[in-house]
């Protein structure tokens, strides 16, 4: 009899200790998480098989660049290259470059150089972060690195929780699309021409104050104007306007300035 069949009125109860764990650890999950038993977690990220490229082994919550696909679908529409390809593709993938931006995967096994192996390419996601400042909300891939990322003022990946402190510290992180990006609230102290790129200061939107930065000053980052010029007819805090920014591909614009003569 299957362990979870339904009773019978009047039938003896007879609950084997195997299928009596199973439904405590249904009711409290918390601790289930210690004996999970036959039951696994929900995957809370999509994978996709890729090859390690590198010269290196890749460990586990590792990051690594998107660098091709395995096998090319070239060839005839009956070509095996193609079929493999609409089946199930795989992804080559190398150590992170600066060009590399939104186009990595975290590696949820060790994967040795030269072999296949598990990548979330998509969702929530454990990974080591190399965190310069704690108001950092994002995270970019680190060049010539696989065993952690960078944690950044803007960058691919959301930052959903991190350790307290700066250096090397475990994080969970979004990755995929619309992971990264977002919109900023900042101040500029001179006039932004159309066209021009400017250097923005960073407020919180939560509170209006400044965003301290990893030399304890208020953090600040590189924008562009595409629209109309933004005139201040004074420097410093008095002649500041407000500003807000979004990320499009890897740059922040522009896209709403305070009014003012």
């Amino acid at each position: 009899m299957n362990d979870f069949s339904k009773a019978r009125q009047g039938q003896p109860l007879s609950v084997s200790a195997r299928t009596w764990n199973r439904m405590v650890d249904a009711v409290n999950p918390a601790a289930g998480l210690t004996n999970l038993g036959p039951f696994e977690p929900r995957p809370i990220n999509f994978t996709i098989i890729g090859k390690n490229q590198s010269s290196t082994g890749v460990s586990r919550w590792g990051c690594m660049a998107i660098t091709g696909v395995i096998p090319l679908p070239s060839g005839s529409v009956t070509g095996t290259a193609l079929q493999q390809f609409e089946r199930q593709p795989a992804i080559a993938v190398d150590l992170a470059t600066s060009t590399t931006k939104g186009r990595f995967v975290v590696a949820v096994e060790p994967v040795a150089n030269g072999e296949y192996g598990l990548f979330a390419i998509d969702g929530v996601v454990q990974t080591r972060l190399n965190v310069s400042s704690e108001s950092h909300q994002f995270a970019t891939p680190k060049p010539g690195r696989n065993d952690q990322l960078d944690s950044a003022s803007t960058g691919e990946a959301t930052i959903l929780w991190k350790e307290p402190g700066t250096g090397l510290k475990w994080a969970i992180i979004r990755i995929g699309a619309g992971a990264g990006g977002g919109l900023k609230l900042g101040k500029i102290t001179g006039t932004w021409a159309k066209g021009a790129a400017a250097t923005v200061y960073e407020y919180s939107g939560d509170t209006a104050s400044g965003v301290t930065g990893p030399s304890g000053t208020i953090a600040s980052l590189t924008a562009t104007n595409r629209f109309a010029t933004v005139n201040v007819l004074s420097t410093g805090p008095s002649g500041a306007r407000w500003v807000a920014l979004g990320l499009i591909g890897a740059t922040w614009h522009l896209i709403a300035a305070e009014c003012g003569t």
